[in-house]
């Protein structure tokens, strides 16, 4: 299976990120999918699509990006950066009423993802964001369809190929065939190369360019 390229936050880290243009590039460069940041508006009012609190009136709403996305063929990998029932509920009904529930993926960093209601999906696929020294632990808490690994500081990424150096993640992804692993985020092609060679990774997300 090859290893799907899924675009960080629309496209990349940076003012274009969690945009209609960030996912236009992404469209336009055949990735495969494109995963992006969802919270409520600072009024409570509306989900928007923002990795933080400082969203302004022309921040991209879920609902117009769930507009722009539905007639494109791409995984949809929706991280959740708070929680409440009331959000989550919002956000399933809005990803069900455009036709995208097959192509969507809901995920967090374990604080999160602890809330998520893994007992009850309603249909929905779910994931959390985790490390490999903890994925044995995490899957058995959750037993999310998605595990996706934080592979983003300096020292994360010293820590994540230490790990590697002594462990084999291929031999872990054999372990739990039944899940999807996901690698993120990936910022050079050095590193794309270096990660896809790991045998039954699902996916990773990367800053486009590389």
């Amino acid at each position: 299976m090859n290893t799907k390229i899924i675009a960080h936050r629309g496209w990349s880290k940076g003012p274009d990120e969690n945009t209609i243009s960030a996912f236009k590039k992404a469209v336009a460069s055949n990735m495969h999918g494109v995963e992006f940041d969802v919270r409520w508006s600072a009024d409570n009012d509306k989900v928007i699509v923002s990795h933080d609190f400082t969203a302004d009136d022309l921040t991209l709403t879920l609902k117009e990006a769930l507009v722009y996305l539905e007639d494109k063929n791409l995984h949809i990998f929706i991280e959740l950066k708070e929680y409440s029932d009331r959000l989550f509920d919002e956000i399933l009904k809005l990803v069900e009423s455009y036709g995208l529930k097959e192509k969507t993926v809901l995920f967090g960093f374990w604080k999160v993802a602890s809330k998520f209601p893994f007992a009850d999906r309603r249909g929905f696929k779910l994931g959390v964001i985790s490390y490999p020294w903890n994925i044995r632990k995490d899957i058995l808490r959750f037993d999310p369809d998605f595990v996706m690994m934080g592979y983003t500081s300096f020292l994360s990424k010293v820590a994540f190929r230490l790990y590697w150096r002594f462990f084999s993640l291929s031999s872990v992804f054999r372990k739990y065939p039944n899940k999807n692993f996901i690698i993120g985020v990936v910022r050079s092609e050095k590193e794309k190369e270096w990660i896809s060679r790991e045998e039954g990774l699902y996916a990773l997300t990367a800053d486009n360019p590389l």
